[in-house]
């Protein structure tokens, strides 16, 4: 029992040393009014990785030009696709 407790002390030790060191990027998807078209999406980076994100076709938007944005996760990070 002592060998599975210290294995799951570690594993929660490691996974609070993860999130600590992640950001979220937001991603939202609006009109040329800044209305929401698509509900916005978070996802989970280590900070300082390299993301890239690709709008989706949404009803009958045009896709934006450029169709693809990347950048450097961040906390505060967002992404708008117009």
């Amino acid at each position: 029992q002592d060998a599975v407790n210290a294995a799951a002390l570690a594993l929660y030790n490691a996974y609070q040393a993860l999130m600590a060191a992640s950001v979220t990027v937001t991603v939202n998807y609006v009109d040329e009014a800044s209305n929401p078209i698509a509900e916005s999406e978070e996802h989970i980076f280590a900070n300082g990785a390299d993301y890239s994100f690709t709008a989706p076709s949404i009803g009958n938007y045009t896709l934006p030009d450029p169709a693809t944005k990347t950048g450097t996760a961040a906390e505060g990070a967002a992404v708008t696709f117009t």
